[in-house]
């Protein structure tokens, strides 16, 4: 089949065969019977006057193995899988990787078990190497090349430089020789099953990792972690990781999000994290403070009242001790002095917590008590007990984001659970608060930032009606979700091809689709961030309660390319946003926005565990965890909406769901359930790219300090991968 002449030792880390015999024909094709590109693993299939018709008495054999020459031959000739695993050098060597039958399906990505032993077997300190998979994880057995012991952590850090992170072995095994067929090959099936505990994961070695990874299991609903899980690749995410910081912070264990962002696993944070105790006024907060720019923006919307502008939640009360439930509202009154927040549009100030705590609905609905708060008078927040056993929570938007609705819930639960077993309640020491930041966020414009925000172009959108109105009135939505497993696909398996986070593989498909609707390259689009960033070396935020959304505008290009390509790019150009956009409302108003669509994902509002204890959140009638309403309809009449089109990712009960809403004066309910429909389509599509064996590959943000563009980065791969097949 194949020729090679040898005039010298051959390396046991790499088995070439050569190149074609006469009369035969050999190709190195992917799973769509494509030519793989040079360097690339490829199933080998034969073809040429050598080639039977078929196995003897096995058709069913034959029509698998056995295809119709994609690239002509002779006509009506067929070529055949060997069942070889090889890659094709640019001299055209052909170089033997493993058999087809050693291919398998890890986590949603298909892995060549001998590409990793080639890695492995080419490490000095390594003499052979052999790989499984046992419990949906990666073991490598390894004989070293002497008498020395190996460093897993060392070796993993080797192959990962080789290898992407879904191909690095999670537990490494060292033994003396391995089990052999009768052939000579190494009898995978005969290897040693590994403990449970090592297949599994490495668990933490000191008080750092084990703190660090009792609070990742926490936040991300995990049974464990092991100190080289990835955090990205777990589920977690920009807000998740604003959680981490904060239970880490009340544990001794200092980091912050960038960190987690910078050492996703918890062998890494560790060895960055240090201990720092928090600096900030721990009683009661009283006084006066700016306003922030979101909440100038809310001011400038012209609501026709601006108290009714409310996100709520319910929680399940079956059962609970009425005298505990005081005493747990009366605590997080008191820790959280954004909850006694007052304005009139103006400036900001802190009342005493005197005059509030739980009450009883007194036969007051749902809408009334919405409709209760005050933004001048007070209050801004209540806590009601309705008659079905189920606690209301209904907080202004001026004085609650996302992220603070975690921090509530949870510190109630804790209050509650220490009340009712009869013990102090302790939340812990009071992070910065709302007050300071509002305070100190004057300071923080960057002038520098103004040109780039300059830049970002004015997107206009198609609409189907272009004489109608954007009202409140006139608002509809149309609701799209992934399958469960499409859900674990994008939160655990996608994120680890090109080390991406899934803001930026959803604003991907965002993107393709908004650039297919308007014909147009490049696409503006509004984003909301959680807006806790790190401005201040002396501010930390992670555990208080506010309004700090940020909300500002990216220009993303996804290229006419395919999905791979076009992640990466996208990846890039979010990475290059100064300070993760904070900074666009402190040199612009926020009403002049270049774009009239906005996209936000809100993570995870389903916490782990939820609903088996007091005080779990119950789901509304429409599936959000946490409802936002402000007045009816009717009332609101022609008040303006803001964005023509509004885009709300949110994963509850383990699946993703859109709410895409817009105006039926502007568009059809057809547009938009088209559209939203191309959204899916391409997410599925990225999700299949991400999964596939060709995806992977770094990007020039995963090298901050090379200075490389990532076209450049890619000729240093080429050629490192060059190197490798010498």
């Amino acid at each position: 089949m194949s020729v090679m002449a040898v005039d010298g030792p051959v390396s046991a880390a790499s088995v070439p065969i050569g190149r074609p015999l006469s009369n035969v024909r050999l190709y190195v094709l992917d799973g769509r019977m494509e030519p793989v590109p040079v360097g690339v693993v490829g199933e080998l299939f034969v073809g040429g006057s050598g080639v039977a018709r078929g196995y003897l008495g096995r058709p069913g054999l034959t029509a698998e193995r056995f295809v119709a020459d994609p690239f002509g031959g002779v006509s009506g000739g067929s070529v055949v899988s060997d069942g070889d695993l090889v890659r094709r050098w640019a001299d055209g060597t052909l170089e033997y990787v493993d058999r087809v039958d050693d291919q398998v399906k890890l986590r949603g990505f298909r892995v060549e078990l001998g590409e990793i032993e080639a890695v492995l077997t080419r490490h000095p300190g390594i003499r052979d190497a052999a790989v499984t998979v046992h419990e949906n994880r990666l073991i490598a057995y390894v004989i070293p090349a002497d008498s020395e012991a190996v460093n897993n952590a060392a070796l993993r850090e080797a192959l990962a430089l080789s290898l992407p992170e879904h191909m690095v072995p999670a537990t490494y095994l060292v033994m003396e020789s391995f089990p052999r067929t009768p052939s000579g090959k190494t009898d995978r099936r005969a290897l040693p099953a590994p403990e449970a505990e090592h297949a599994e994961y490495e668990s933490p070695r000191d008080r750092a990792e084990h703190i660090l990874a009792e609070v990742w299991a926490e936040v991300l609903g995990v049974e464990r972690v092991g100190v080289h899980d990835n955090f990205f690749e777990l589920g977690g995410d920009s807000i998740l990781s604003i959680q981490v910081v904060a239970r880490a912070r009340t544990r001794g264990v200092g980091i912050t999000p960038k960190l987690v962002f910078d050492h996703p696993s918890v062998a890494d944070l560790a060895t960055v994290a240090g201990v720092e105790a928090v600096r900030a006024e721990q009683g009661i907060v009283t006084g006066e403070a700016p306003l922030t720019p979101i909440q100038t923006w809310f001011y400038g919307l012209d609501l026709p009242d601006c108290d009714h502008y409310n996100q709520s939640v319910l929680l399940d009360a079956v059962g609970v001790d009425r005298d505990a439930l005081v005493a747990a509202v009366d605590a997080v009154l008191v820790q959280h002095d954004a909850l006694r927040l007052r304005s009139d549009g103006t400036r900001l100030w802190f009342a005493e917590p005197e005059g509030q705590g739980l009450e009883d609905a007194g036969g007051r609905t749902l809408d009334d008590v919405q409709a209760s708060l005050d933004l001048v008078e007070g209050p801004i927040v209540r806590f009601v007990l309705q008659p079905d056993d189920r606690l209301l929570v209904t907080a202004h938007h001026m004085a609650v984001d996302g992220v603070s609705w975690r921090i509530l819930l949870e510190d109630l639960a804790a209050a509650y659970d220490a009340a009712a077993d009869g013990r102090e309640i302790d939340l812990g020491l009071k992070t910065t608060s709302f007050k300071q930041w509002a305070t100190r966020l004057r300071d923080a414009a960057d002038e520098n930032e103004i040109a780039y925000w300059n830049a970002v172009p004015v997107t206009e959108f198609p609409v189907d009606h272009t004489a109608g109105g954007n009202t409140l009135a006139s608002a509809d939505t149309v609701t799209v979700s992934l399958t469960a497993e499409e859900t674990r696909a994008v939160l655990n398996d996608v994120p680890a091809a090109y080390r991406t986070q899934i803001n930026d593989v959803l604003l991907t498909a965002l993107a393709q689709t908004l650039a297919g609707w308007t014909g147009q390259d490049t696409v503006t689009v509004a984003l909301e961030g959680h807006g806790r960033e790190e401005l201040f070396d002396d501010i930390d935020v992670s555990r208080t309660v506010g309004w700090f959304t940020s909300l500002f505008p990216v220009a993303l290009e996804p290229g006419r390319t395919d999905p791979g390509e076009a992640l990466k790019r996208i990846k890039e150009q979010l990475r290059g946003i100064p300070r993760r956009g904070v900074g666009y409302g402190l040199v612009h108003d926020l009403a002049d926005l270049p774009t009239r669509i906005s996209f936000n994902y809100l993570g995870r509002l389903d916490a782990p565990g939820g609903g088996e204890r007091p005080l779990s959140p119950v789901m509304t009638d429409d599936g959000v965890l946490f409802g936002s309403q402000a007045r009816s309809v009717e009332e609101l009449g022609e008040t303006r909406r803001f964005h023509v089109l509004e885009i709300n990712g949110v994963v509850s009960e383990g699946v993703i769901t859109f709410r895409w809403t817009y105006s039926r004066d502007l568009h059809e309910e057809a547009s938009i359930s088209k559209l939203s429909g191309l959204f899916l389509n391409n997410l599925r599509a990225l999700i299949a790219h991400c999964t596939s064996p060709e995806a992977g590959g770094y990007t020039s943000s995963d090298f901050p300090m090379a200075s490389l563009s990532t076209k450049k980065l890619n000729r240093v791969a080429r050629r490192f991968r060059a190197q490798e097949g010498k």
